[in-house]
């Protein structure tokens, strides 16, 4: 059952998002490359909302998404394996959350 059709989200009373739900959660992925060794990613796709390199492990939540984005990661950055998947509105919160804090 759904509660809404459109969702907004806030964080320390600034507004993140604001999209109808089906838009956001078919246009949002969570995306896992792995970079080749010793490589860091040279350059982050358009729509990046939060991003975190552990090892060679690379993992992003971007927004509008479409399929030619993968060619265009493998394409400007050191990859040898890409996957990508879907993302709730709870993860995709947190996301967006975290994309917005400083760095420690």
């Amino acid at each position: 059952m759904r509660v809404a059709d459109t969702v907004g989200m806030l964080y320390e009373g600034r507004l993140l998002v604001h999209r109808p739900v089906e838009e956001l959660l078919s246009s949002s992925r969570r995306i896992r490359a792995v970079l080749r060794d010793g490589c860091l990613p040279k350059r982050e796709p358009k729509g990046t909302v939060w991003q975190r390199i552990d090892r060679r492990e690379w993992l992003l939540t971007v927004s509008d998404f479409s399929p030619d984005m993968v060619d265009t990661l493998r394409a400007e950055n050191p990859l040898e394996q890409v996957e990508v998947s879907g993302v709730n509105l709870e993860d995709l919160f947190k996301d967006y959350v975290k994309g917005r804090k400083a760095p420690a």
